[in-house]
């Protein structure tokens, strides 16, 4: 999804509008939607109730929640690349952050966390899933990068301490399977 966000210049009162107004039709669009799910849900729950129709309109709204979703991330996203301290926006950002995270898309995750890093929009929070989702993804590089700007953002020491050594602990690990694939590489070659 990184890849469908917006470039945002930083300097655009327009394009920061634009992003805000885009960010609040997709809320309102979303909360419309969701509440129509819960409408149909009750509805098909009524005796007597025409399933087949209401099992349509759910799947249709179900549809369309799932673009709303989409189009509230995109502009989430947007928002906080134009103005990084829209609480709300930076909330539906962490919630796509942490969502990809517990789906195991670490690499979404990461895109998000990295666009948002790139622009200097990123807080202490998204830093550190930015760090977890590049653990766990064997992209101990990027995680430390990522734990040195949380660092440098306030981030608890705790955190950042516990972090620096999971990374020091996996880092021997991942060296060694790295050299083991290019081992294998060469050798089939």
């Amino acid at each position: 999804m990184a890849a469908d966000v917006p470039a945002v210049e930083e300097d655009s009162a327009t394009t920061a509008t634009e992003a805000k107004q885009n960010f609040a039709k997709a809320q309102q669009e979303l909360k419309r939607l969701i509440g129509e799910l819960a409408a149909l849900q009750a509805e098909y729950q009524q005796p007597g109730a025409d399933k087949q129709r209401i099992e349509a309109r759910f799947n249709a709204a179900r549809d369309e929640a799932r673009a709303a979703a989409a189009s509230l991330e995109t502009s989430a996203t947007a928002v906080v690349l134009a103005e990084p301290n829209n609480e709300a926006a930076i909330q539906v950002v962490r919630d796509v952050i942490q969502g990809a995270m517990a789906s195991d898309d670490a690499q979404r995750a990461l895109a998000v966390a990295e666009t948002l890093r790139g622009a200097g929009a990123a807080d202490g929070p998204t830093l550190l899933a930015g760090a977890t989702a590049a653990m766990t993804m064997s992209k101990l590089d990027e995680a430390t990068e990522f734990v040195k700007a949380a660092a440098a953002a306030g981030v608890n020491p705790g955190k950042i301490e516990s972090l620096e050594r999971a990374i020091a602990t996996e880092r021997p690990k991942v060296e060694a399977e790295m050299a083991k694939r290019a081992a294998e590489a060469e050798a089939d070659d």
